[in-house]
């Protein structure tokens, strides 16, 4: 269930690796760069920093244009396809009460 809560502050900058995915149906995901997305065409993890991720110890493939992700709506699995990486210079923590 989720909850509403207010935003009292924005740590700037929080991360240095941020990147923007955007969907073919307009919906885009800002991520950092090692976060892993399920790729369909890979069938495997992949993010825009291997070995960023690696360091993590997280094996994920290069994220591509043109990879179809794993998108779930209600409970049923769909793909998306990346039709668009956008990198970002920096990205916000978010701190609740």
């Amino acid at each position: 269930q989720l909850e509403s809560s207010e935003i009292t502050k924005f740590v700037n900058p929080f991360h240095d690796g941020i990147v923007e995915y955007v969907f073919e149906d307009g919906r885009t995901i800002t991520a950092t760069t090692d976060h892993p997305l399920w790729v369909w065409n890979k069938e495997g993890w992949a993010s825009y920093d291997p070995g960023r991720a690696a360091k993590m110890g997280i094996f994920t493939y290069q994220i591509e244009v043109g990879d179809e992700c794993l998108y779930l709506n209600d409970e049923k699995q769909n793909r998306l396809k990346i039709t668009e990486i956008k990198p970002k210079e920096e990205g916000f923590a978010i701190s609740f009460l």
